[in-house]
């Protein structure tokens, strides 16, 4: 389940796939993310308010490691292996 409240103007996660958080992300900061690497089996709850999409891509990262790079409007995303 993902809603967002656009009078607090924040987007929220419910145990999110990755695959659908990155989806997401992509229409809330008007990007295109391309992701390589294996099906994660995790999901994620979480809201996003104010911060930037490095900010967020980092928090992931502590979760399922993944490389990535911005480059204008767009994010390649890589999975790392542990």
């Amino acid at each position: 389940m993902q809603y967002s409240t656009w009078k607090s103007e924040e987007l929220v996660f419910e145990n999110e796939s990755l695959e659908s958080v990155l989806k997401k992300l992509e229409r809330w900061y008007g990007v295109d993310i391309a992701w390589k690497g294996a099906e994660s089996d995790r999901h994620y709850t979480f809201k996003v308010k104010t911060e930037s999409l490095r900010e967020i891509l980092e928090l992931i990262n502590v979760i399922t490691p993944i490389q990535y790079t911005i480059a204008g409007k767009s994010v390649a995303i890589v999975s790392k292996k542990r």
